[in-house]
């Protein structure tokens, strides 16, 4: 034997021990954990009043605990009643249940009551009590017992008697119909006492201790029409045969010749007319409520004893109409049976659902109609929209198109279609750049038509030549914009091109004339500065033989103003610009020239320039060409004599103002005009000059002011 073997042999009878003797079996945890209920019923199954009660107090408690364990037990007391059936029944169930405790029981009816008062200190000691349905009830019975509370079933008697007395006025006799039972001498000592004392009837009774069923029938059939009938207990007549409430009652109502009214809901249904009566589903209502309360913990000294047992207005339609009784002359609020509903009121649900189901029918139906209407007219709206728009793309001269994203024509214009000699659009329709036009063009524009479509970004007025090599140039102006869904997807483009033909060959005829003129006014520029050159070289000669200083003087600077209109000329004659000066080129020619023609009258001099940029026309650059060789000429003349200590410095600075007018600074720190010098009223020949030339060419403004030097000031405006 191996020793798993001899391992598993001692294992098993160890384990089974422990699940058989230590571990609980399932059915004790569950059992624990419930909680039980004993419910004692003092009669038989089958009896309408007690069922009720007993079936309502069922629901409601599996209602709040659905696990709760409910045993119900019938004690039969309505057919055997002696002693020995009861010491029996005891015996029964001290057997039956002398291994399970109860949490709770509840006892319904006068006998089970008593039994349990009786026996329960043998049988389930401290066990909550609670009952339901007792008739003789006293206070004092509860002397001695703590744990019972419940709620009792008391006929609402006064109530019932001037119920019968306002609905029979006239009626002078009232019988109570009772038995020889337990229940029946009770009713017969409390209520049928009660009523005697408080009704202002004759009331007599009709006892089942000294009538049997036949004979009771027969009195009632005899009855005067001033009589009403109260039926209050009937289980057992004179010959001790026994009856059911079911059996019994009909059978009065058939042959009573007035009305039977009763106190219990029991009874309705089977012939009486109705009243103030004890409502079952009520008791059992209350009683379940009571007992969910001690379930939960309260104790029973804590729950009073509900000595009101909550009876309503019931009545039986097919009894009042027998009697010919009038609903007016029932209380307010009355509950009527077996009454004859209407078609209404029989298919009241099926009307209602029908009801709410065409309701529902024609608020959709007017909602589709409404939303068809609004549908018809939106069509109608786009449709005209569409025939405008289209309208509009026919009658224009542009071509119009639509491609989808593989650049294929879904719409045209009718001047599209007009340039392939086409006029249906199907004629057009999934072909492609590549079926009308060459094949380099066809290309290029498809890669362009990608882009478009890839990036989401449009092509504005890109020039194109749709003819081939060997035709005439055609040239379109196309612009083309993708149409986006709501995603921002790219689904579309649209393209327009306008033949530009026309205005490309003007441009080119007009960029033709211009590069002409460029030609000529350079020329002609070169001729004038060749002229001025000549002028110069002339006066030159002239110098070389004038020994008078005054007049080489003079000569030199006639020499000098014709050498700064030369430089004009020659700077628009190199520059890009043949209408505009460059002026900081000029200024620095101006300067070196100037400078090396006086360096042996200033000596040297430091100049300083800050010149900006910007354009100045021919007609303004000649005049202050001039002005500004007159005031750097002044400056190396007059501002430095020799010796002078300090550094000489001109500082020139030439700038545009936000009024669009040309500062020009000439700024020298010489030594400044006399004190007498008036340069506005100065004869000189280069002051005149300057004047004249900024008053009348230039249309500005001059200042001269005398502070550690010379400082001459021009405002022109740059176009005059």
């Amino acid at each position: 034997m191996t020793r798993w073997s001899i391992f598993r042999n001692r294992l098993i009878p160890i384990l089974c021990f422990l699940l058989i003797y230590v571990l609980p079996p399932y059915s004790a945890f569950t059992l624990e954990a419930e909680l039980s209920v004993l419910y004692l019923n003092s009669y038989h199954y089958g009896y309408r009043q007690s069922d009720e009660v007993q079936q309502t107090v069922f629901n409601r408690l599996r209602e709040q605990l659905p696990q709760i364990d409910i045993r119900h037990e019938y004690m039969d007391t309505k057919r055997y009643d002696d002693p020995s059936h009861i010491q029996l029944f005891q015996k029964y169930l001290s057997n039956k249940y002398k291994n399970h405790k109860f949490n709770l029981i509840i006892t319904a009816d006068d006998h089970a009551f008593r039994f349990i008062q009786r026996y329960q200190n043998r049988m389930w000691p401290e066990i909550p009590v609670v009952f339901c349905g007792l008739n003789q009830f006293n206070p004092d019975m509860l002397e001695g017992y703590p744990n019972f509370t419940g709620i009792i079933e008391k006929s609402d008697v006064e109530d019932n008697v001037r119920l019968i007395e306002s609905i029979h006025p006239d009626a002078k006799t009232l019988y109570l119909i009772n038995d020889n039972t337990l229940t029946g001498e009770a009713l017969r000592k409390s209520e049928g006492a009660f009523i005697k004392r408080i009704s202002r009837f004759n009331v007599l009774d009709l006892s089942g201790t000294d009538l049997e069923l036949s004979e009771l029938l027969q009195k009632l059939r005899q009855l005067p029409p001033d009589a009403v009938v109260v039926y209050q207990n009937w289980l057992k007549d004179k010959s001790q045969r026994m009856y059911t409430h079911r059996q019994v009652v009909p059978m009065i109502s058939i042959s009573s010749a007035v009305p039977v009214y009763g106190f219990s809901e029991l009874y309705l249904n089977y012939g009486i007319v109705g009243g103030k009566l004890i409502s079952a589903a009520e008791q059992g209502a209350i009683t379940a409520g009571m007992a969910l309360r001690i379930l939960n913990g309260t104790p029973p000294r804590e729950i009073e004893v509900q000595l009101d047992s909550h009876c309503i207005y019931k009545f039986d339609y097919t009894q009042l109409n027998r009697f010919h009784i009038s609903e007016d002359c029932l209380p307010q609020g009355s509950i009527i049976v077996n009454k004859p509903t209407s078609f209404f009121e029989r298919h009241h649900n099926v009307i209602v659902s029908t009801l709410w189901v065409v309701g529902l029918q024609m608020v959709l139906i007017i909602y589709l109609v409404l939303n068809r209407i609004q549908r018809v007219k939106a069509e109608r709206a786009l449709r005209r929209e569409h025939q405008l728009l289209q309208a509009l793309l026919d009658n224009m001269p542009d071509f119009i198109y639509f491609k989808d994203r593989e650049s294929r024509f879904i719409q045209n214009n009718k001047a599209h279609l007009a340039q392939f000699g086409l006029t249906k659009q199907e004629d057009m329709l999934g072909k492609s750049n590549f079926d009308f036009y060459s094949k380099d063009f066809a290309q290029e524009t498809l890669v362009d038509e990608k882009r478009i479509i890839e990036t989401g970004q449009s092509m504005v007025n890109k020039l194109e030549n749709i003819s081939s090599k060997k035709d005439k140039p055609v040239w379109m102006s196309t612009t083309k914009v993708p149409i986006k869904d709501d995603t921002g997807h790219v689904t579309t483009l649209v393209g327009i091109s306008r033949d530009v033909t026309e205005r490309v060959l003007s441009s080119d005829k007009i960029k033709a004339s211009l590069e002409e003129k460029e030609i000529l006014l350079k020329e002609i520029h070169h001729r004038v500065k060749n002229n001025l050159q000549v002028i110069s070289s002339l006066l030159s000669l002239q110098a070389s033989t004038i020994t008078d200083e005054d007049v080489l003087h003079a000569l030199k600077e006639s020499q000098d103003r014709i050498r700064s209109m030369a430089m004009i000329h020659e700077s628009l004659y190199r520059g890009d610009e043949i209408a505009d000066l460059d002026l900081n080129g000029y200024v620095n020619g101006l300067v070196q020239g100037l400078y090396s023609h006086y360096r042996g009258t200033s000596g040297t001099v430091r100049f300083q320039q800050n010149v900006e940029t910007f354009p100045i026309a021919m007609d303004v650059a000649v005049p202050f060409g001039l002005v500004l060789n007159e005031l750097i000429s002044n400056a190396l003349k007059h501002a430095f004599p020799a010796p002078h200590k300090n550094e000489a410095i001109v500082q020139i600075k030439i700038s545009k103002n936000k009024e669009d007018e040309v500062q020009l600074h000439i700024i020298d720190n010489g030594k400044g005009f006399p004190d007498d010098f008036n340069w506005e009223t100065a004869e000189t020949l280069g002051m005149k000059l300057v004047r004249i030339l900024i008053e009348n060419q230039l249309r500005g403004r001059f200042l001269i002011t005398n502070d550690q030097g010379t400082h001459a000031l021009v405002h022109f405006p740059v176009h005059k």
